[in-house]
């Protein structure tokens, strides 16, 4: 039996654990003006909510989701994990929220430049890392309409995520040859793979730390992405039973 090779369609959503479920829905619908979308509990453990965020619609791309454990002890970054997470704003929209998030005083960087698009890092309250990205990577969410952000600012979508490994070629290996990614720009110890077409496709980024030890998942961590898939295909290992539309 031969494996097919999956066709993925871009970022479904990505998950991360917080410590407060309070300060998560202050941070992220009040501040970067994401609709909360829903609220429910995690399945594995129904004593935590499961909290989601994105466009007006829900749109998958657009979504972010947090477990919050309460109390919980924090993770450490490291290798082996995702270490960061992309939104996709308008070009010329990065003064507005860097004025923005310096009113909230959280912390941020100077606005950057990385691979030729202007970027601006910061952080949530559990110590998350984000960044904002002036690009059309990725889905084009609709401007959530409760929300004071303008929709002429206002965060289209998942751009893409960063992962950090202690060694670049297994985990390209498996992007490429298994995955269907393609290899796109290279800046210093950063390869940046992509799905779909430019401008829109999504990205991950493959930042190389030799010598950094693993990291630990725990509260302030990214907890996993989920890729978009149109079909489950009868012959794609476990798949057996499977041959109906998945998520898009």
């Amino acid at each position: 039996m031969t494996q097919a090779t999956p066709v993925l369609g871009g970022i479904h959503h990505v998950t991360a654990i917080v410590d407060n479920a309070q300060q998560n829905v202050d941070f992220y619908h009040e501040v970067l003006g994401l609709r909360l979308v829903k609220r429910t509990i995690n399945f594995d453990d129904p004593y935590t909510y499961h909290l989601y965020y994105g466009d007006e619609n829900g749109t998958p791309g657009t979504i972010v989701t947090f477990f919050p454990w309460e109390g919980g002890r924090h993770g450490s970054q490291g290798s082996g994990m995702l270490s960061a997470m992309s939104f996709s704003v308008p070009a010329g929209s990065l003064a507005y929220w860097q004025a923005r998030i310096a009113g909230y005083g959280l912390r941020q960087s100077a606005i950057g430049s990385r691979m030729g698009e202007r970027n601006l890092e910061l952080y949530d309250p559990s110590g998350l890392l984000l960044e904002l990205v002036e690009s059309d990577a990725g889905v084009r969410g609709v401007a959530p309409r409760n929300s004071d952000v303008a929709a002429k600012h206002a965060i289209r979508g998942l751009a893409g995520v960063t992962l950090t490994v202690a060694e670049a070629e297994p985990t390209a290996a498996l992007l490429q040859d298994v995955l269907g990614f393609r290899a796109g720009l290279t800046e210093a110890n950063r390869t940046r793979y992509l799905l779909g077409h430019e401008p829109t496709a999504a990205r991950l980024d493959l930042l190389l730390r030799n010598g950094l030890p693993r990291g630990q998942v725990r509260a302030g961590s990214i907890h996993h992405v989920a890729w978009r898939v149109a079909m489950m295909r009868a012959n794609w290992p476990g798949a057996s039973g499977w041959n109906r539309p998945a998520c898009k």
